[in-house]
């Protein structure tokens, strides 16, 4: 099939195949992307397909671009549900005074920060401290 003879079926059969679309997504522009992409994509396999039978092969990509959109759609999260970040850079002030505190008291925090996970608390210190039990009650 030359180019010639795709780009005429093509556009002969464009408006059933933007009807088929529309049926299915419901939206104007997500009927014409997939359209736009089942052509692509029959011509891109134009070796494969008779033109006696186009019309059906097209119609058939149609739907599965279509169906493709819709899945996409459905994995999308809209902006309005997502949450702000809510992250600040951390007081310096906090900081220093977190940096300038003993082990033992470093140590305290990061207990009742962690439940009392002596693991946690090792790893997060970077130490091989060991404590029995593993918990402070």
């Amino acid at each position: 099939m030359t180019k010639k003879q795709y780009g005429d079926e093509a556009e002969r059969l464009a408006p059933s195949l933007r009807r088929i679309a529309y049926s299915i997504v419901r939206n104007e522009h997500d009927a014409q992307d997939a359209v736009q992409q089942a052509l692509l994509s029959v011509w891109a396999r134009r070796e494969n397909v008779d033109l006696a039978r186009l019309k059906p092969y097209l119609a058939r990509a149609v739907i599965n671009a279509c169906r493709d959109i819709q899945r996409a759609r459905q994995k999308a999260i809209p902006v309005e549900t997502v949450p702000e970040s809510g992250y600040e850079p951390p007081d310096s002030a906090l900081y220093d005074a977190v940096e300038r505190l003993p082990v033992f008291r470093f140590t305290h925090i990061l207990f009742g920060l962690f439940s009392g996970s002596a693991s946690m608390v090792a790893r997060t210190a970077q130490s091989n401290a060991s404590f029995p039990g593993g918990y402070i009650a």
